[in-house]
């Protein structure tokens, strides 16, 4: 390829040979960046999560383009406990971000459980809804503190008292967030994956100053977060 690049350019050998040396400059930076990312995940990602060889792997060998985004979908599957989702509203356009919530951000009201579908009344200009998905090692840490239940099937509550380790009793309970308040929403996969599911963690922040904007942003997180 380079000697015809060379030649097509007229570029005579010394350029050919500027063109090999360029070439080799480029492998050699492309290892040192390899190297310096898998030092990062070595001595720094892989110290907090549990399925480091796997991040590695999707991060470094299994999208086709640099360009191309790695999906949300992908990182939950990966580390489930360490994803969460956040709207953002830039340039009339929503996005999804992907972040760890701050440690220090715990819940302060009540927490609902329930399954995907119950119905959640908008709770207009109380807040602004903030969006995380969680696992289900995660999600049991947070609901072994008490919760109320609102799950309405009784075929969901089985099995999330199955994989939370926590009676969960059946219950048309009136969802009412104020806040400080959260909602867990359990979303099932299908039997193939071989996890039961996952969770969706809604917590109702206080309106800021700018309610309008805040009550649109809070409205479609929820929207979402319920489809």
């Amino acid at each position: 390829m380079l000697p015809k690049l060379a030649e097509d350019q007229k570029l005579g050998k010394d350029g050919l040979a500027r063109l090999y040396a360029a070439q080799d400059l480029l492998y050699e930076k492309a290892l040192e960046s390899i190297k310096y990312i898998e030092d990062i995940f070595n001595n720094r990602i892989c110290r907090t999560i549990d399925n480091c060889k796997g991040l590695k792997k999707l991060l470094l060998r299994e999208v086709p383009e640099h360009s191309q985004a790695i999906s949300l979908q992908q990182l939950v599957n990966v580390i489930p406990e360490k994803v969460s989702l956040i709207d953002r509203i830039q340039s009339g356009q929503e996005h999804l971000k992907s972040e760890r919530m701050p440690e220090e951000v715990l819940q302060s009201g009540r927490i609902y459980l329930l399954d995907a579908g119950t119905p959640i009344p908008y709770p207009g200009r109380k807040g602004a809804i903030v969006q995380e998905v969680l696992g289900i090692g995660e999600a049991r840490r947070i609901l072994e503190k008490g919760f109320i239940s609102a799950v309405e099937s009784g075929e969901v509550a089985e099995i999330l008292s199955k994989i939370l380790g926590i009676s969960v009793p059946v219950r048309f309970e009136k969802i009412n967030l104020e806040p400080g308040d959260e909602a867990m929403i359990f979303v099932p996969n299908s039997r193939s994956s071989g996890v039961p599911g996952f969770f969706i963690r809604l917590r109702l922040r206080k309106a800021s100053a700018d309610k309008d904007s805040q009550e649109g942003r809070s409205e479609r997180r929820m929207q979402a977060a319920l489809n």
